[in-house]
């Protein structure tokens, strides 16, 4: 089990570095979700690669659809994202439906 884990992080590094050279780093890119998808295929358990996926739908004021995204980092890690997933309703409550 140790030698998977190990092979699925440096797989999951090698996407994560193709994300900072390729020009993908900016929310607004279709790679950006591309990339989050193949790196949450490998880990879907890291709550910070949910997070990061959520962002440009809170960027583009699609509070519902990152919302989703959000609430799985919240349930894999709610000590670090659930003050941030308050912070995200506090700012629209009226168009966030779940939690």
């Amino acid at each position: 089990a140790q030698k998977d884990s190990s092979a699925q992080q440096h797989i999951s590094d090698s996407i994560y570095n193709r994300i900072a050279r390729s020009g993908a780093h900016s929310y607004f890119s279709h790679r950006w979700q591309n990339y989050y998808d193949s790196l949450l295929k490998i880990e879907p358990d890291n709550a910070q690669y949910w997070q990061l996926k959520a962002m440009p739908y809170f960027k583009h004021r699609q509070y519902e659809v990152g919302m989703q995204f959000l609430d799985k980092a919240v349930a894999i890690d709610p000590k670090e994202w659930l003050q941030y997933r308050g912070f995200i309703y506090v700012r629209k409550p009226e168009v966030i439906t779940s939690g």
